[in-house]
């Protein structure tokens, strides 16, 4: 099953979430003009949320990257064919199913991360809004 474009997005949104974890600023601030005097730093728990949303994507991509090489899907008249390229010594219980399920639980979490951030930017901002005025 091709899965290219949604694993080389997960690894574009696991590296911006680190940025802005690590750096604790919004890239969409300076892409989108905003002066640098309106420019708020991120909170700190934000800023660890970020990081974590971060690597919640960036072991998602490295999951679905191995799952990818070492298990070949092919589509046969009686259904789907998983055969298995090779196995890994130190770790023999990886299954297909285990490497899926585990790929579709992290892509919840950054999802989770990634939608609860948002929520969270749009409280602050109504604040900031509220007491600004």
């Amino acid at each position: 099953m091709g899965s290219g474009f949604v694993d080389s997005m997960q690894l574009i949104i696991g590296i911006y979430l680190l940025y802005m974890g690590l750096k604790g600023e919004n890239l969409g601030n300076r892409l989108s003009g905003v002066p640098d005097r309106q420019e708020v730093k991120e909170p700190r728990a934000l800023r660890v949320l970020y990081i974590i949303g971060g690597v919640f994507a960036l072991s998602d991509f490295a999951i679905c990257m191995l799952r990818n090489n070492m298990f070949t899907v092919e589509q046969t008249q009686t259904g789907v064919s998983v055969t298995q390229n090779f196995t890994i010594s130190a770790l023999p219980f990886l299954t297909y199913d285990l490497m899926n399920s585990v790929s579709k639980v992290l892509s919840f979490l950054a999802l989770a991360v990634l939608i609860g951030s948002a929520i969270w930017l749009l409280v602050l901002s109504t604040r900031h809004e509220k007491n600004g005025n």
